[in-house]
Formats: C-alpha cells, sequence, structure tokens
C-alpha cells in the first residue's frame, strides 16, 4: 500500500467513492478508512514497533 502517494483513488463497484491523500482519507473515515483499518489493524503493532501502538503484538 502507498501511505505517500500526492493522491489515491478508492473505487467501488467501478466508481471513484473517495480521493485524497492516505492522512486525509484516514481523517474522514469513509469507505478507505474501513478498508485500511479491516486489512491492518491486527498488524499495526507489527508495522509500527516502538509505538504506544505496539504492546507484544497486541493492538490497544
Amino acid at each position: 500500500m502507498e501511505l505517500n502517494a500526492h493522491q489515491i483513488l478508492v473505487i467501488n463497484n467501478g466508481e471513484i467513492v473517495e480521493r485524497g491523500t492516505h492522512d486525509e482519507m484516514m481523517k474522514a473515515r469513509g469507505f478507505y478508512y474501513t478498508l485500511y483499518m479491516s486489512q491492518f489493524k491486527g498488524r499495526v503493532a507489527d508495522i509500527l514497533p516502538g509505538t504506544s501502538a505496539h504492546t507484544g503484538g497486541v493492538l490497544v
């Protein structure tokens, strides 16, 4: 997943449903946010060791 893209387009059923940067769409908490969290929420602790989310592999 490209988090540093200038623009990400989210397509659902052949239509663009969201457009923006990763940060913009995460703040909007729309379709992109839901998709991203469903795919990565269990892995955030693995991706960001040393952060408050990293507690021995458990996301808090």
